[in-house]
């Protein structure tokens, strides 16, 4: 069951760091006013930006290798699969919530906001997406429900590479 359990646990890792991380620092940026002084100095917008998404894949880089080496000196859970395809497939992951929490930090207002928006997106997905039991054992028609909702690729796909070895290409 870890072996199962732990790909699942690292995909909703991903998806919590990303949306809380940018979806917040979006709304307190703006609550602190420093979005509008953004405006006024010569770095660029998409710099500003580049600079959080690149610190938020640091993060959570950081964090997910803890989570592995934990799972793997603790659990003794066995990953087959080739680690820089583990790692790429953790940063393509990494970047997809991103865009979803800034989107998400765009249209919430407060901090209170943000908290209930990302609840709103996070909770079904970590209920519905194969985290804790297979897709499959859902009721038949929640399954294409399910199969809409992006942490049910990202952890279908770090499953198959730590599990069996898959390649980023057979993931495609």
């Amino acid at each position: 069951y870890l072996d199962f359990v732990v790909p699942g646990l690292l995909a909703f890792s991903i998806m919590n760091i990303a949306i809380a991380g940018s979806g917040y620092n979006i709304v307190e940026y703006r609550r602190k006013g420093i979005l509008k002084r953004l405006f006024v100095t010569p770095i660029l917008p998409r710099d500003f930006i580049g600079g959080l998404v690149l610190s938020r894949l640091l993060i959570c880089l950081v964090q997910l290798t803890g989570l592995i080496l934990a799972a793997i000196f603790l659990f003794h859970v066995i990953f087959v699969g080739i680690m820089l395809a583990l790692y790429l497939f953790i940063l393509l992951g990494t970047v997809v919530f991103l865009c979803i929490g800034f989107c998400l930090g765009s249209i919430a207002k407060s901090q209170q906001a943000i908290i209930a928006i990302g609840n709103l997106v996070t909770f079904p997905q970590m209920i519905l997406s194969g985290i804790f039991f297979p897709i499959e054992a859902l009721p038949d028609l929640v399954q294409p429900l399910a199969k809409l909702l992006p942490l049910s690729y990202i952890s279908t796909g770090i499953r198959e590479i730590a599990i069996n070895g898959a390649s980023l290409l057979e993931l495609l």
